[in-house]
Formats: structure tokens, C-alpha cells, sequence
């Protein structure tokens, strides 16, 4: 270490000692005053000697200080979006007409070829019976499906 960083941190250990004794000093006199209000005697002299800690500390020095908080700008509202049915909409709707069980590709080739929906994937299928197993798993009997039979599902009634 060079000898400026040296002095520097002593003289900070010297004006954090001389601090701390006199914040020290402040509350022994504070104590001194409040336990003689406490035993009923007047306390000696106008404070006894007690400063408010505030006035015996140094002021730090002012710097710009923390930015008053921004209010939040309201946010406007889109109008609501009719929402594009999904593949779970239209396999109920599927269902409902049909009336019987049927297995996810039965499913998926009914809403295809009606043109109601459209997709690249490889596997709607797959994903449609990825979708109606993890609804019946999370929801439980609120689900709107029923597995009827082996990778045939129905609706719930």
C-alpha cells in the first residue's frame, strides 16, 4: 500500500473513533438525565449536559439524493379481441356433435377438413392429446373431458 492510502484510512479510523465517542458521550448523558426524571429528581442543569444525537453528529454532505418516485401513467386499454378458438375449443365443439368417444386424430381430421382451423405442425394430434390429458391431470372433475376408453376421450357430463 502507498503511503497516502495509509494515512487516508487513518485519519478515516480517527474521525470514526472520535465520532463514536461522542455519539457515546451523547447517550451516557441522555441516560444520566432520563434516570434521574425516573428516581423524581430534577434533572441538573437545563439538558445535563444531553445533546440530541443529531445535533452532536456532523451533517454529511449533501448530494443529489434519491429521485422522487415517478407516478405511474395509467394504461390504456385495448378493446378486447375476439379470441381465435383453439384446438381444444373446436375439439369440444367436435364432441358435442358427434356424440360419441373419439380418438384425438379422428378429432383433429374433422376441425381440419371443416377449414374452422389450420396448422404447419406435425403432430396436432399429439398435441391435442398432450393438451386434453394435462387438462383432465390439473383439473380433476372440472375437466370438460373423460377418457372413455383407451386413447378415446368424451365429454365430461
Amino acid at each position: 500500500m502507498s503511503k497516502s492510502k495509509t494515512s487516508r484510512k487513518k485519519v478515516a479510523k480517527k474521525s470514526s473513533e472520535a465520532l463514536t465517542k461522542q455519539a457515546l458521550a451523547v447517550t451516557e448523558a441522555n441516560l444520566a438525565r432520563i434516570e434521574a426524571t425516573e428516581n423524581g429528581q430534577p434533572p441538573e442543569g437545563p439538558t445535563d449536559g444531553a445533546v440530541p444525537v443529531d445535533a452532536a453528529m456532523p451533517k454529511p454532505k449533501k448530494g443529489k439524493g434519491a429521485k422522487p418516485a415517478k407516478q405511474p401513467k395509467p394504461k390504456k386499454r385495448k378493446p378486447a379481441k375476439a379470441r381465435k378458438p383453439s384446438l381444444m375449443d373446436h375439439a369440444i365443439a367436435v364432441l358435442k356433435k358427434h356424440g360419441k368417444p373419439m380418438n384425438c386424430k379422428e378429432i383433429v381430421d374433422v376441425v381440419l377438413k371443416a377449414g374452422e382451423w389450420k396448422t404447419d405442425g406435425k403432430t396436432p394430434s399429439a398435441t391435442l392429446y398432450s393438451a386434453i390429458i394435462r387438462e383432465i391431470a390439473t383439473k380433476k372433475k372440472e375437466s370438460r373431458f373423460v377418457k372413455a376408453e383407451r386413447g378415446k376421450f368424451e365429454l365430461a357430463k
